[in-house]
């Protein structure tokens, strides 16, 4: 079959004769011969836009911002990863509003529960120092060797562990042996 004029045994195919004869290039070879073209064009566009918004989802994996993932979802409406990206928003925000509230009650129990809630969570460093802050000054408050010895236990490399340290050295040096507790019952009671 003959396709518009083209002759397999002519060198250029038929090309010449078909454009004397008819003196002009039809818009549908340019179309045909260019409709290739353009389903490559798109096919590579869309490549391309899916490979970008993979790169882009994988690379929200780390972040704890919730602005990111917002802006994601600006950018990629229709993106295959909508509703991994929108449960962890939803699990950012519920952190970072649960974060507000434990600051808020300030307290060793608030601190406690939350860390237990948010294991992994970025505020968790922050959650243990405010424990250890908590704990040590309740410890030096009461100033026993009891309350300094469970600081030391609770946090043996906390912030104020060479502090308690020192103020444990401090409370032995004020102890007084049994000896000396009788010389002084015997001195007092002569």
């Amino acid at each position: 079959m003959q396709l518009l004029g083209f002759d397999k045994n002519d060198s250029d195919r038929g090309v010449a004769r078909f454009l004397e004869r008819t003196g002009f290039v039809p818009d549908s070879v340019c179309a045909l011969l260019g409709g290739g073209g353009y389903v490559g064009y798109q096919y590579y566009t869309e490549y391309t836009y899916r490979m970008e918004e993979k790169k882009r989802f994988e690379e929200l994996a780390p972040l704890t911002n919730p602005d990111f993932y917002r802006q994601y979802l600006a950018d990629y409406p229709q993106s295959i990863y909508r509703d991994e990206v929108e449960k962890r928003l939803q699990a950012l925000t519920d952190e970072s509003m649960a974060w507000t509230k434990t600051l808020q009650g300030g307290t060793k129990a608030d601190l406690t529960k939350f860390l237990e809630t948010y294991p992994g969570s970025l505020n968790s460093r922050k959650c243990l120092q405010l424990i250890d802050s908590i704990d040590w000054a309740q410890a030096s408050e009461t100033g026993t060797e009891q309350a300094i010895n469970q600081y030391l236990e609770e946090h043996p490399e906390g912030m104020y562990t060479s502090e308690a340290v020192e103020f444990k050295k401090q409370l032995d040096h004020k102890k007084t042996t049994f000896e000396e507790n009788d010389l002084i019952d015997n001195t007092i009671n002569e």
